[in-house]
């Protein structure tokens, strides 16, 4: 997903697992920093967020 220190997006997770495996904490502890939401308007909203941003 990255191709810059500067680039910036969402990325999702959508496989319950991750919540419930074995290997989904190992997994979330492998990952930089993010936030949780279940929330498909939260994450439209980080979208706009992120349009906006860009936009000069």
């Amino acid at each position: 997903m990255l191709r810059s220190m500067s680039d910036k997006g969402v990325v999702a997770i959508l496989d319950p697992r991750l919540a419930t495996a074995r290997y989904g904490g190992f997994l979330r502890a492998s990952l930089p920093p993010f936030w949780t939401t279940y929330d498909p308007e939260v994450v439209r909203a980080a979208l706009k967020r992120l349009d906006a941003a860009q936009t000069p």
